[in-house]
């Protein structure tokens, strides 16, 4: 568990994550433009009950050379130190979709039922 995980509530973090996703380019310049990202609800062996979860899909002819997960989850954290409480309050006050509530319903975020990748 990071620091982020620790003090922030499931809204929060859905935010905060929606938020990488939108701007991940930025925050993760290090994935390929190929990468998504999504999020959803789910459990870990660390926790009893579901959780916002990040998953990152890379397509095979990305070039990932280590951790990709790990490194994005530091490079998160890190960009929240980064900010000031306030701005960072603007920013998530910014988006309003999806909600905790609502990925819990639906599962993931966004929906690529449409587009499933292969394999």
């Amino acid at each position: 568990m990071t620091e982020l995980d620790l003090h922030a509530s499931c809204d929060e973090l859905v935010r905060i994550y929606e938020h990488v996703r939108r701007n991940v380019d930025v925050i993760a310049p290090f994935l390929p433009e190929t990468a998504e990202i999504d999020i959803f609800a789910g459990r870990t062996s660390h926790s009893i009950k579901d959780i916002p979860l990040l998953g990152v899909y890379l397509p095979d002819d990305a070039d990932s050379n280590g951790d990709v997960c790990n490194k994005l989850q530091d490079e998160i954290d890190e960009w929240v130190i980064e900010q000031d409480p306030d701005t960072l309050d603007l920013l998530l006050a910014e988006i309003d979709f999806p909600t905790w509530d609502h990925l819990v319903s639906i599962g993931t975020y966004p929906d690529r039922t449409a587009t499933q990748h292969g394999g």
